[in-house]
């Protein structure tokens, strides 16, 4: 998926970008919230490793399950 993805840019802003519109994308098609939080806690980290360019040398901001629904009011 990496490889795949590597001609692409993503840095710390597009995975933010991204992870929201997943949120927003599972909260529009009716995920139950025990598939919305299993999947979530796979695909968060997930998006950690696809990031190919770093921007900043802080590490990034880890989204928690229990802090989405806050997160999502910033897209």
């Amino acid at each position: 998926m990496r490889t795949r993805h590597f001609p692409f840019t993503i840095d710390e802003s597009a995975r933010e970008v991204w992870l929201t519109l997943l949120w927003q994308a599972m909260q529009d098609t009716d995920f139950s919230s025990a598939a919305r939080e299993e999947y979530w806690n796979w695909m968060e980290p997930f998006s950690l490793r696809m990031v190919n360019r770093r921007t900043t040398k802080a590490q990034p901001v880890r989204w928690a399950f229990a802090d989405m629904p806050a997160v999502s009011d910033h897209a």
